[in-house]
């Protein structure tokens, strides 16, 4: 599943997830999926500055989606299960 084909709710349950996060734990997200992506993990980078704004994260989320061939329905699984420990 890509970003272009992802319905309206679930880029809705993003946006939304990401905002109830507190900022630490959405650097924390962003950092998970980086590793979890493919072309991304592989080439050793890692998140060296973030502010943990909701928008920046999910911005950074659908770009390695776009570009690193980020699985979304694992990161939506991953962001749900983060969530439900608020």
């Amino acid at each position: 599943m890509n970003a272009l084909t992802l319905e309206r709710d679930m880029r809705k349950f993003f946006f939304e997830g990401l905002q109830r996060l507190p900022p630490r734990e959405r650097v924390n997200f962003v950092k998970w999926c980086c590793l979890k992506a493919p072309g991304f993990a592989q080439q050793k980078a890692y998140v060296k500055s973030h502010t943990g704004e909701a928008h920046e994260a999910y911005n950074d989320v659908f770009l390695l989606n776009f570009q690193y061939g980020l699985n979304l329905e694992a990161a939506a699984v991953e962001l749900e299960r983060r969530l439900r420990r608020l």
